[in-house]
């Protein structure tokens, strides 16, 4: 299972832009609109747990970039919510040429182990200061003679994308309204 959540005026969506237009308000976790993109600096969250009666161990979590191109052009909706169980929490450079998956200070890194009472929960932040990227976890396991790969997001489902908020204007949120606007 993975979502996102956006961190309090760190991050949010980038919607293209259409002007002063009024952007209506859904719900913290969903997008604004289809067209929207995560920005940099928001929390991906992957939560990870092993079959009935069956132990996995988490061996690493690796990243494969799909695409790089310019930070995308639009309208910064920031947005605040966190939520819910303690996670192991983890930063990715997506500037980096290969990003790595490195722990946040007190943070222990891979191996873990899962299984159907034992669930992990993984908390991303990926950072980009000038691109729009995509890309895919890959967390590699092993139970008994068994290994594979785990992919994220699963096959026929689009790539992860982070955007850094680098060619953008922000909007802000108007509370009364329930809408993001031009100006505050």
């Amino acid at each position: 299972m993975t979502s996102y959540a956006a961190i309090g005026g760190r991050s949010g969506w980038v919607v293209p832009d259409r002007g002063d237009d009024p952007i209506p308000y859904r719900s913290p976790s969903a997008p604004p609109s289809a067209e929207a993109v995560f920005s940099s600096g928001g929390e991906l969250t992957v939560t990870v747990q092993g079959l009935v009666g069956r132990s996995v161990v988490l061996q690493s979590m690796t990243v494969d970039v799909v695409r790089r191109s310019p930070a995308m052009t639009g309208v910064f909706l920031p947005v605040g919510v966190q939520g819910g169980v303690p996670p192991r929490k983890f930063l990715l450079n997506l500037d980096a040429t290969a990003p790595k998956i490195v722990p946040e200070p007190d943070t222990v890194s891979f191996p873990y182990k899962v299984n159907e009472v034992e669930p992990e929960q993984f908390v991303i932040t990926p950072e980009v200061t000038t691109g729009d990227i995509e890309w895919r976890l890959l967390l590699r396991w092993t139970s008994g003679s068994d290994e594979g790969t785990l992919v994220l997001p699963e096959a026929g489902k689009p790539p992860f994308r982070t955007t850094a908020t680098t060619a953008v204007r922000p909007f802000c949120f108007d509370f009364n309204h329930r809408t993001w606007k031009p100006s505050c």
